[in-house]
């Protein structure tokens, strides 16, 4: 597998190269979307490293999310990608979150941790294939 930290790789490159362009990655660990600052200033995370190597969107935690609340804001999230854009999916799911199943308010460090990085639009599926 080709990942760069410091250059993009062209989409026509990606297809030759590989057979398939990468569209979209939930990256879901812990702190998946912290960014590295090297001697240089330069920040360095996950999604913008999966961004350069050619991903449209990628979804992940800026910290720790609870497990059973990260799988509710997944399963949301994933129930509704088929119609909704990536962004108004993970909102959506958000909004979901915010409230437990007795009613209460979740604080927002709970579920506002969770960000799209990328292009947030509609993700086109064939058959079981994310296009």
């Amino acid at each position: 597998m080709r990942l760069a930290f410091a250059y993009s790789i062209p989409e026509d490159e990606a297809k030759r190269t590989y057979g398939y362009v990468l569209t979209y990655v939930t990256f879901f660990s812990c702190w998946g979307a912290d960014s590295f600052m090297f001697p240089n200033h330069w920040a360095v995370s996950m999604p913008s490293t999966l961004c350069r190597a050619g991903a449209r969107a990628v979804v992940a935690p800026l910290w720790e999310l609870e497990d059973r609340l990260s799988t509710e804001l997944l399963k949301g999230m994933y129930d509704r990608l088929p119609t909704q854009r990536v962004d108004e999916a993970v909102r959506a799911a958000q909004l979901e979150a915010r409230t437990m199943p007795d009613g209460r308010r979740r604080s927002p460090f709970f579920w506002a941790g969770l960000q799209v990085y990328g292009d947030g639009r509609r993700l086109s599926f064939l058959s079981n294939r994310v296009r």
